[in-house]
């Protein structure tokens, strides 16, 4: 049940390109893309995981009682929308103008937790991404993601659903 081995590309001394991670058979554990030392994108084969080698992406936290990792994802993905959708103001002036829409707030979370680099991709108009940027700037730190059993950093996109009512 041990990794046997990792294959990743570096550019200018940083993780850079596709990464391969195979079990003790062989066979492809897990893979995904990084971009400038940070996990872009990343697919776990196995889910039957051991025990004993941490390959998880990124959690908003509360959810540590929890001991399934699917119990903890849908925990955690419900946390973080209740953070949101209870912090979040929307805008007077797309309430009067009846804006509705998504914003895509794109962000890292560090080998720390801590939420960095955080920009809007995609805005409805400029007060919904400033109330987009502000609620994710107010989150707490999360549970990092990790990588053969070490924190890493890992991009988030995060869609934010305003709709009048």
């Amino acid at each position: 049940n041990e990794i046997l081995s990792s294959i990743y590309t570096f550019k200018m001394g940083v993780k850079e390109g596709s990464f391969v991670v195979y079990d003790s058979l062989g066979v492809i554990f897990n893979e995904g893309i990084y971009k400038a030392d940070t996990i872009f994108s990343m697919t776990l084969k196995q889910i039957d995981q051991p025990m004993d080698v941490d390959q998880t992406m990124p959690l908003y936290p509360g959810c540590d009682s929890k001991v399934d990792l699917e119990e903890k994802r849908k925990c955690a993905q419900s946390n973080m929308l209740k953070y949101i959708y209870s912090n979040l103001k929307y805008p007077e002036d797309a309430r009067r103008k009846d804006i509705e829409g998504m914003a895509l707030i794109q962000f890292t979370i560090d080998k720390d937790g801590s939420l960095t680099n955080i920009k809007t991709r995609r805005g409805v108009c400029k007060s919904i991404e400033e109330e987009s940027l502000r609620v994710v700037r107010s989150m707490p730190n999360w549970t990092p993601g990790y990588q053969d059993g070490i924190p890493v950093k890992v991009q988030f996109n995060l869609p934010i659903r305003y709709k009048l009512e």
